[in-house]
């Protein structure tokens, strides 16, 4: 990202210099954006949109502007223009300035305000059928944004009186509202409307009383063994909660808490907490069945390991019950830890990490093995900031993991979740375990190092890069050479940097001279100049002219410093 921030920065320059825009320049700047150069087309039009005053010119820039700011998703931007138009802003830019910042509004979940723009572009705008069916479908998104049901259930049945054939994706959301809001009988208007094979007809059904929890429960179960929708999920979570049935609501509700980020079925009000709620109830009805006392701790816990083998969520269930309730710490410890196992066992991992990130105990009272088997999961799921938590002081190997493999994810995880101190102490063991570190090591290293210098973070930069610096190979210590001259570079320590970009150039290479090795001189060159020392400099230029003529002059001529 630095140097594209410097590639932009040169090509505007130029910009700057001159007192009126060329011509060309909106279209230069449409270009750009259809390029995917939205950043620097925006850049382009931010300095040569002409005055207000031309009204036709600037009214055509404004248009791109609001095009661009929408694309980049800087909806605020969006809706502070849209509301300063001119009064008299001509009909094609009122209509797009409408159109975007409804988008806008809708996007930041502001639904009164998309109408608002709505209305003016369905009363004040000439727009052709598409355009005009659009608008009223985003009046309806408008309400499902708000989670009005009633509202959205009666724009729907305008809808469907002009457009027989809705749009199938809007219509699953107007239905799924419903049905979270207990209006099963509105829902039920369009259950035509759904195919047989889809999970919301059967939960439509369900709810609407036309077909039986145990139909539906077998229906639901025999989906998801031919690879159907996560939404069966919901429908054994209801048929669980019709039967009463705490078995099944534990078990699905785990299964839906399972979905990754924004890919939930929009119904289901599954949290954290409520399955821990689930697991608690579940257990007492089990101990209740079991005929279990109250404080016979190993009765629970052989019961929950004998469940685990054959009916693992109510394992699971025993399990979170001996966790805060054992009566002595070093089981609730035991049962905890078994508990995060299972679920990571079962490809339950965000599960785990939602239970006692979200709805469990806090992170100072997890046992060890549990903050172990919790970090673990953190770092596949790429929660390096929640891992580092759970790693902090804890330097015991997890079972089955190679010292040396523990001290690199530990040190990975510290570094990407800024915890600096921790990052050191894992990396020193890393690097003076007795044994080379593996390549594939400190690859991933060197690139986190790259990824560092990118967001300024130099300091945590050389941190990674000192230590690769000792054990690196021949092949990768060119680049770690350079990334420290860079790294130097990057906080105007000119010497520094010239000494690392030297030493990169001067080591060994084959007959023709590598693109990288060249940079590094060049680099060496310039901050050298930039030091003050223009002997040195003027030398190791000769220097550099010499090493290309023996290498038979292959080579770039003055190239970018290296990366």
């Amino acid at each position: 990202m630095r140097y594209f921030s410097i590639l932009i920065a040169l090509l505007i320059v130029p910009l700057s210099l001159r007192a009126a825009p060329a011509p060309d320049s909106l279209d230069i700047a449409t270009r750009l954006a259809q390029a995917g150069a939205l950043e620097l087309a925006l850049a382009r039009v931010k300095h040569d949109q002409p005055d207000p005053g031309d009204e036709e010119g600037w009214s055509r820039w404004e248009q791109l502007r609001l095009t661009l700011l929408s694309r980049l998703k800087r909806y605020e931007e969006v809706l502070a223009r849209a509301q300063s138009l001119p009064a008299g802003a001509p009909p094609e830019l009122r209509r797009t300035a409408c159109q975007l910042a409804a988008d806008a509004a809708l996007e930041l979940k502001r639904g009164d305000l998309a109408r608002t723009y709505l209305a003016r572009l369905l009363w004040q705008s000439e727009l052709d059928d598409n355009a005009y069916r659009g608008a009223r479908e985003r009046v309806l998104e408008s309400y499902l944004v708000q989670a009005r049901p009633a509202d959205a259930y009666h724009v729907m049945l305008r809808l469907q009186q002009d457009y027989p054939a809705p749009d199938k994706r809007l219509l699953e959301r107007v239905i799924k509202l419903l049905l979270a809001n207990g209006m099963a009988t509105q829902a039920g208007t369009w259950l035509p409307r759904l195919d047989d094979a889809d999970p919301l007809k059967l939960l439509l059904r369900l709810q609407a009383g036309l077909v039986t929890p145990p139909a539906a429960l077998t229906a639901a179960r025999s989906a998801l063994q031919h690879g159907g929708a996560r939404l069966n999920w919901e429908v054994i979570r209801q048929v669980g909660s019709m039967q009463k049935d705490t078995g099944l609501q534990v078990e699905a509700q785990e299964q839906l808490l399972n979905a990754p980020p924004g890919k939930d079925d929009g119904l289901s009000a599954v949290t954290a907490q409520t399955l821990w709620d689930a697991y608690l109830e579940h257990a007492q009805a089990l101990g209740n069945r079991s005929q279990l006392l109250i404080g016979d701790d190993a009765s629970w816990y052989s019961l929950a390991l004998q469940r685990l083998q054959g009916a693992p969520s109510d394992g699971r269930a025993l399990l979170a019950y001996l966790s805060g309730h054992a009566g002595t710490a070093a089981l609730r410890d035991q049962a905890e830890a078994s508990l995060a196992v299972s679920l990571e066992e079962q490809k339950l991992g965000l599960v785990a990490l939602r239970l006692f990130k979200e709805g469990g105990a806090s992170q100072g009272e997890l046992a060890a093995d549990t903050r172990r088997v919790l970090g673990d999961i953190a770092f596949r799921q790429r929660d390096f900031q929640y891992a580092a938590r759970l790693w902090v002081g804890l330097d015991g190997l997890r079972s089955g993991m190679a010292p040396q493999q523990w001290q690199f994810v530990r040190a990975y995880a510290f570094l990407k979740g800024g915890t600096p101190p921790e990052a050191e102490r894992a990396l020193d063991a890393l690097f003076s375990g007795g044994q080379p570190v593996p390549q594939i090591m400190t690859q991933e290293l060197l690139a986190l190092a790259g990824e560092s210098q990118e967001a300024g973070q130099d300091a945590k930069a050389d941190l990674l890069l000192k230590r690769l610096l000792a054990s690196a190979n021949e092949s990768q210590r060119r680049r770690v050479l350079v990334a420290l001259g860079r790294s130097a570079e990057n906080q105007n320590n000119y010497i520094p940097a010239a000494d690392y970009y030297l030493q990169a150039a001067t080591l060994k290479h084959g007959g023709a001279l590598e693109p990288i090795v060249l940079q590094a001189y060049l680099a060496a060159v310039e901050n050298l100049r930039r030091a003050g020392l223009g002997q040195d400099a003027k030398a190791v230029l000769r220097s550099m002219q010499l090493v290309k003529q023996l290498s038979g002059g292959r080579g770039p001529n003055g190239a970018a410093k290296p990366r």
